[in-house]
């Protein structure tokens, strides 16, 4: 795998222990582009592994806003 697969892997596991798999699932493909991109273009793993906390973090909100 690339870098780019790794993070995106990474960024679904990640969604997926928390349980926002189907939060995330739910958005338009747009905005699933958008967060995902936004991690994919961390130039350093630290930057996106903060990212990927982020997401996760927006998709608990985005699952309390709409539970």
């Amino acid at each position: 795998m690339n870098g780019a697969e790794d993070r995106e892997s990474t960024l679904m596991a990640a969604l997926e222990a928390a349980g926002f798999s189907g939060v995330w699932q739910a958005m338009p493909p747009s905005h699933r582009k958008r967060w995902l991109d936004h991690v994919l273009e961390a130039a350093k793993p630290e930057t996106a592994a903060r990212r990927i906390d982020k997401v996760v973090m927006a998709m608990r909100k985005r699952a309390g806003e709409k539970g």
